[in-house]
């Protein structure tokens, strides 16, 4: 479903509430606002990408590193530069945020899934990591593949 980024849309929140939102495209200039985010005062485009695994099998950020570059792109995008952002450990909200006018905003994010197909892309993301670690383990195993690439996807 493509959602006119100008018109509002509803969603129900956990408790029932009807919520409306609307979209807003990143500004043009987003990456040049963007340099302007910190993250402990450091620009957030310069923080070390932290990764859960290791990235050659397993190219997913550790969730704290995806908040804050969540948060840092919600808050460009709704018109709030030069913020420096810290995570926060519960039970404080994942991300604090000090704007620019000196007002500081506490941030909870979440990551929003459907259970049954998270739980598939789940089982095909341990696959395809176990595949890979076997790859860098097994260096027969390429001989064996004959030049043929072996992973699990959705069919």
């Amino acid at each position: 479903m493509i959602m006119n980024p100008t018109r509002p849309f509803e969603y129900m929140d956990t408790e029932g509430d009807r919520i409306a939102v609307v979209r807003h495209a990143a500004p043009e200039n987003y990456s040049e606002l963007i340099a302007q985010t910190m993250y402990e005062g450091v620009e957030l485009q310069n923080v070390v990408h932290d990764f859960r695994n290791d990235p050659r099998h397993d190219a997913r950020f550790t969730q704290p590193y995806s908040e804050r570059n969540a948060v840092g792109y919600l808050l460009v995008t709704a018109g709030y530069y030069k913020a420096n952002l810290f995570s926060e450990k519960p039970p404080l909200p994942d991300v604090r945020a000090e704007l620019a006018d000196g007002t500081t905003v506490y941030i909870e994010t979440a990551e929003v899934i459907e259970s049954p197909s998270a739980q598939f892309e789940g089982v095909l993301r341990f696959l395809n990591v176990g595949i890979a670690r076997a790859r860098d383990e097994d260096s027969a195993l390429d001989a064996k593949l004959n030049g043929h690439d072996l992973n699990a996807e959705r069919g």
